[in-house]
């Protein structure tokens, strides 16, 4: 090569620094909070360590902060009366947690990581979605219709408690949608995968770094609240996939996406369990 040609040459792409130690534990302390502190840390007894602050809000709100949400359950010739509630107060604190995380976060993320949309995001996410969404509908279509066949009645049960009462109280669903839909993806996505599994990254390989963060995502979730081994199963898997993203793009913007539209699409199963559970369960042959 010549001495013009080297000069010619486009300079090496320098890989973006890895988020410090530091930054980690503060991270890590910061999802603590996050997952614990709206609605407080109970022993495995039952008994509370503290009450959190999101039931100490719920008065401030109308009703009480208050919210539910009321449907029939039709079983042959008897009805039963099903009702779901929730309470704006740890809404709005879990809420209020996450605006404040994203500029704490973007801070100790430093710059190391883009954020920007590029085309290897997108081209990356689509090639992702062209199989995880027909998986996902196939296994969610086989799965009940192997329960409507051998446990109906478990069906019917988990369709008409599968609820998410603040869609259903005007003056509450836009913030529930702004949490899970904006917020929610944005401020996890940076840290835990911009933070915490890159600051992995740093003293591990990056295949070990992903199991481990995922693992912990998927305990956050225990913590923040969640009791099901399938959805905590969910949690881990949907953390391993965002790892291979941002390991894969460089960059954010393909896990926020991503964690966008798995949030958007889990509203939109509770509305459609909501809104039409007698038609979910006719397409399983339950009714």
């Amino acid at each position: 090569m010549s001495l013009t040609e080297a000069s010619a040459a486009p300079p090496a792409r320098e890989a973006p620094a890895l988020p410090s130690l530091r930054a980690v534990c503060l991270t890590v302390a910061l999802l603590f909070l996050a997952g614990a502190l709206p609605k407080g840390v109970q022993t495995p007894s039952g008994r509370a360590l503290f009450d959190g602050v999101g039931p100490r809000l719920d008065s401030r709100f109308p009703g009480g902060g208050r919210l539910e949400f009321h449907r029939v359950q039709r079983q042959g010739n008897r009805e039963r009366a099903v009702i779901a509630e929730g309470w704006f107060g740890l809404e709005a604190a879990s809420l209020a947690l996450l605006i404040l995380g994203l500029p704490l976060g973007l801070r100790a993320l430093g710059g190391s990581l883009r954020l920007r949309p590029s085309r290897v995001d997108g081209d990356v996410l689509l090639s992702v979605l062209s199989v995880l969404v027909p998986t996902v509908c196939l296994g969610g279509f086989a799965v009940g219709t192997l329960a409507g066949l051998f446990a109906p009645a478990r069906l019917e049960r988990e369709v008409y408690s599968f609820a998410l009462p603040g869609l259903a109280v005007g003056w509450a669903a836009p913030w529930i949608v702004l949490r899970f839909c904006v917020f929610a993806p944005l401020t996890e996505e940076v840290l835990w995968r911009g933070i915490v599994f890159r600051g992995l990254c740093a003293r591990l390989p990056w295949t070990h770094a992903a199991l481990l963060s995922a693992f912990a995502f998927g305990l956050w979730h225990v913590l923040s609240g969640w009791d099901q081994l399938l959805a905590i199963a969910l949690q881990y898997g949907f953390g391993l996939l965002s790892c291979w993203l941002v390991h894969r793009t460089q960059g954010l913007a393909a896990s926020i996406a991503l964690h966008a539209l798995g949030n958007a699409a889990g509203l939109a199963l509770y509305g459609a369990c909501m809104a039409y559970p007698e038609g979910l369960l006719q397409a399983f042959q339950v009714r």
